[in-house]
Formats: structure tokens, C-alpha cells, sequence
């Protein structure tokens, strides 16, 4: 099931490429993309407090972080996933053609850099802990 689900979202688009299909094709992955995203947050907004937690480095009455910031963590993760609709019609009107595996290369990179910016929180607590 996950490799059906794998080769959806990574699938390239129908040709000819236009506009509109981009932006369907990015559309369509873009609920799946927030699910994946959001778990990994979840998962590292936990292990974050857990591990600033265990440093002992909070002090009575302190925030581990911007409540601000985690109610707009969806929205700046979701412009980014428009950029790469945006970045890949950009691309089709300057070259005035584009690659149907522009848009899963695209993805890839996108979904790693979400990943990696959401987890980095908890990854710095992790060896802050790690090295206490």
C-alpha cells in the first residue's frame, strides 16, 4: 500500500505539460503533503519538549517556544509547497518547455527541505541532550 502510494506522489505528470496540469498535479499531492509534514512536526514539536524537557535548560514559567509559531507553521510549510507549482510554471513560461520529471524532482527536494526544517528544532535538543 505505501509503495502504491509512494509511486502516486512521485508519479510525473500526464504530457503536454501545461499550466494547469502542473499546478493539478502539485494540487493534488498537496493534503498527502501536509499529512506527512505535519506528522513529522507533531513527532518533533514532542521529542523537542521532551528533550529540552530532559536538559532541564527551561526555567519555571518560560516557553519552549513561540505559541505564535506553531499556529503558523502550516501556513509558511503550505507557501512553500506553492512555490514549487509556482517555481515549476515559472520554469515551463522562461524555457517555454519543461520535463514531466521536473515536478517529482521538485517534490522530492521540497518535501526533504520541509522535513529537515521541521525536525531541525528536535534534532538540536537531541544533541544538546546527547552531549549534557
Amino acid at each position: 500500500m505505501i509503495k502504491k502510494f509512494l509511486r502516486w506522489f512521485f508519479a510525473p505528470p500526464a504530457e503536454p505539460l501545461t499550466g494547469f496540469r502542473i499546478i493539478m498535479w502539485w494540487e493534488k499531492r498537496r493534503i498527502p503533503y501536509n499529512i506527512i509534514v505535519g506528522s513529522v512536526g507533531i513527532a518533533s514539536l514532542v521529542l523537542f519538549y521532551w528533550f529540552i524537557e530532559a536538559v532541564g535548560n527551561l526555567q519555571p514559567g518560560e516557553d519552549a517556544v513561540e505559541p505564535f509559531a506553531i499556529v503558523l507553521a502550516p501556513f509558511a510549510i503550505n507557501f512553500c509547497y506553492t512555490f514549487g507549482w509556482l517555481l515549476e510554471s515559472s520554469m515551463k513560461k522562461g524555457w517555454r518547455s519543461t520535463s514531466p520529471e521536473r515536478s517529482p524532482m521538485l517534490l522530492r527536494r521540497g518535501l526533504l527541505f520541509s522535513i529537515v526544517v521541521v525536525s531541525f528544532p528536535a534534532v538540536i535538543w537531541f544533541l544538546i541532550w546527547l552531549f549534557n
